[in-house]
């Protein structure tokens, strides 16, 4: 029994190798090798790359050659609307918000402490007066604010990506605290901002503060952000002045 046993065994090895078995089933790994190699080469590796600059040429080319014309007839359409149902205070902060969101940030890449920069400006315009103090040396003013910047890890970083926190804080007024999502990959030097929603409305325009107008464009225009500090603390003092009566 044990005979006939080996002679099956070794008959069915036989039919398989002549059946061509083998040789289909390497082909069938080795393209699935193949397609796993390609799959990755086109989303990470250099092929990526070749053919992304490509696609961003072609798509250049095809946005410099789009006709416009037709939607700036709409879009003047929709902001004499707007014009039409607000006052005229609220007629210059719209447009001076719209022409501010339309230009492109001047520069490609921004540091962190710039951006610090411009939220200790916002701080000093927008900053709750209320419960500070006066101070009376020299030209009556209120006392300066304290204001920081730090920047954390955030818990989803993981994989090929890289996520981080900057956290912007005023003491004197916690409305003006914020946090801005930073996002790259782990092989870039650089950041962008990824804000939650990028989204205005032309309404809202009248309402939307210049530091958030800022935060916008860099976010649209996919500025590159460097890390150059991780903490600032700084004292900023507020552009409102005390009424003479306080």
């Amino acid at each position: 029994m044990g005979k006939n046993l080996n002679e099956d065994i070794l008959n069915i090895i036989e039919k398989t190798i002549n059946s061509g078995f083998i040789e289909k089933t390497i082909e069938e790994k080795f393209k699935n090798i193949l397609e796993d190699i390609i799959r990755e080469e086109l989303r990470w590796g250099s092929s990526y790359k070749a053919l992304k600059t490509k696609i961003e040429n072609v798509l250049v080319l095809a946005i410099e050659g789009f006709d416009f014309s037709k939607y700036i007839t709409k879009l003047d359409t929709v902001l004499t609307d707007v014009i039409k149902e607000t006052s005229l205070v609220d007629n210059q902060k719209i447009l001076n918000n719209f022409k501010d969101l339309m230009i492109e940030p001047k520069k490609e890449g921004v540091k962190t402490s710039e951006i610090f920069d411009e939220y200790a400006k916002y701080v000093a315009e927008s900053v709750n007066t209320s419960n500070l103090e006066i101070d009376y040396n020299d030209d009556i003013s209120y006392v300066p604010v304290e204001v920081h910047m730090s920047i954390v890890d955030d818990w989803n970083t993981s994989g090929i990506f890289e996520y981080k926190k900057i956290i912007l804080t005023c003491e004197e007024d916690e409305d003006l605290n914020m946090e801005l999502n930073l996002t790259r990959y782990r092989n870039n030097k650089y950041f962008t901002l990824n804000l939650r929603s990028s989204f205005v409305d032309i309404n809202s325009l009248r309402y939307i503060d210049s530091f958030t107008i800022y935060l916008l464009k860099l976010d649209r225009a996919f500025t590159k952000i460097y890390i150059d500090e991780e903490y600032i603390e700084d004292y900023i003092r507020p552009i409102k002045e005390p009424e003479p009566w306080e």
